[in-house]
């Protein structure tokens, strides 16, 4: 049988964020603030080890801007 394993995707929606911070003070390792206060992703593919953290960020934000997927390798 093989095994097949997921990646998680983490997306953010730009255009929504007002700047809560909210993301980056519960994930800082995948989440940090632009100059003008809103959300950057350090990195698009979440490790297993920061799932929960950022499992955390997304659903913590009031204006619903960031997205966790799993997707399968092809």
């Amino acid at each position: 049988m093989r095994e097949v394993s997921a990646t998680n995707i983490i997306e953010v929606d730009h255009v929504k964020c007002c700047g809560y911070g909210m993301c980056a003070e519960l994930c800082p390792d995948v989440f940090s603030l632009d100059e003008n206060g809103f959300v950057v992703a350090n990195m698009t593919e979440i490790p297993e080890e920061l799932i929960g953290a950022a499992e955390d960020a997304v659903y913590s934000c009031p204006e619903g801007v960031l997205k966790l997927t799993k997707k399968r390798p092809a």
